[in-house]
């Protein structure tokens, strides 16, 4: 050990110093000096030796009592560091435990919440399909009791004589290639049988012109006319009714604001019909002096005529056999200074 060596060295270091004045004494006083010596070198050497084992065997205990503090030092540190260890891990465990619970628990939640959307869209398409194949079967009954009605009505109209303008009119309908084709074919029609028509279309709570025959002072071109329906006479009537509605002679009230001011006339308003809703009206009237005893009956069989033709487009259109065309002005012309134009916007 190092403190034994420090020990030998301290010894040998005296023993140097004493050999001098050993030598010195023996040399002076002889043999029994000498000895004297050699016993005062040898107890003084013993006691010295004796002092260095005591400091020696100190020491020793001293670095063995340290070191035993030092391990159990050593050993309650390990001991801490071991717990803090092993708590750190079942915290560890516990929270990776705590944060797999939670991403299952969200994932099955997540899973759920898929499932259940996937399941309302499935029924919300099954229901869908459901309503179309309904609607489809809804349409094509529709346009067979349209073409029915239409194969009826034009069936009732060939029955009638040889050039009659009603048979004429009902083919002139019949050719019709779209909703504006059809509004401009019944005015058409219509003024064949009677010298003043009128046909309105349903914008809200007002009545729009959209063409004018035989009326005097129109502007041809000119801005639509609104007419409110307060104003409108027997076609606001005729619209609100769903029916067609007759003004006898005298009743000038009852007569729209644009047919005011002429002379005593029967007049007539029938509703145009599509799927049940006015869409428009078809007004007409005549003096009692012009006006023939048929010309009524064949403007209410050209007004439902009308609507039957319309609701046959608008079901084809609906179902995809006619192509959709937008409806516009009136094109065709009319008789200078008789007729003016509509719109629908």
């Amino acid at each position: 050990m190092a403190s034994d060596e420090h020990i030998q060295i301290t010894l040998d270091r005296l023993l140097s110093g004493l050999r001098g004045p050993l030598e010195a004494a023996l040399r002076a006083h002889g043999d029994k000096a000498t000895e004297d010596v050699r016993r005062q070198a040898h107890d003084q050497l013993a006691q010295l030796r004796e002092a260095a084992n005591r400091q020696h065997d100190e020491l020793r205990r001293s670095g063995e009592s340290q070191i035993g503090e030092l391990r159990r030092m050593l050993d309650e540190l390990k001991r801490n560091a071991q717990q803090q260890i092993d708590a750190a891990k079942q915290t560890l465990d516990a929270e990776v435990a705590a944060v797999r619970a939670k991403a299952a628990a969200d994932l099955e939640e997540a899973h759920r919440g898929a499932q259940l959307q996937l399941e309302d869209l499935q029924r919300t398409l099954e229901a869908r399909v459901a309503a179309l194949d309904r609607e489809r079967d809804e349409i094509r009954a529709e346009l067979h009791i349209a073409r029915q009605e239409a194969a009826a009505a034009h069936e009732s109209a060939t029955r009638l004589k040889e050039g009659d303008h009603l048979t004429t009119s009902l083919r002139s309908l019949d050719d019709a290639s779209s909703l504006t084709d059809v509004f401009d074919r019944l005015v058409q029609a219509a003024g064949s049988h009677v010298d003043r028509v009128a046909l309105l279309i349903v914008k809200g709570d007002r009545l729009r012109v959209w063409q004018l025959l035989g009326f005097a002072g129109r502007i041809p071109g000119a801005e639509p006319v609104d007419v409110p329906f307060d104003e409108s006479g027997i076609a606001g009537e005729a619209v609100r009714e769903r029916r067609e509605t007759i003004a006898a002679m005298g009743e000038a009230k009852r007569l729209p604001s644009f047919a005011a001011g002429a002379d005593a006339r029967e007049a007539i308003a029938v509703p145009v019909m599509v799927a049940g809703t006015s869409v428009g009206v078809l007004y007409a009237d005549a003096s009692q002096s012009e006006a023939s005893g048929r010309w009524q009956v064949n403007v209410d069989v050209l007004s439902r005529y009308a609507s039957r033709v319309l609701e046959t487009i608008a079901i084809q259109q609906a179902a995809g056999i006619r192509r959709v065309q937008p409806v516009a002005r009136p094109s065709q012309p009319s008789a200078p200074g008789h007729r003016l134009p509509g719109g629908v916007s």
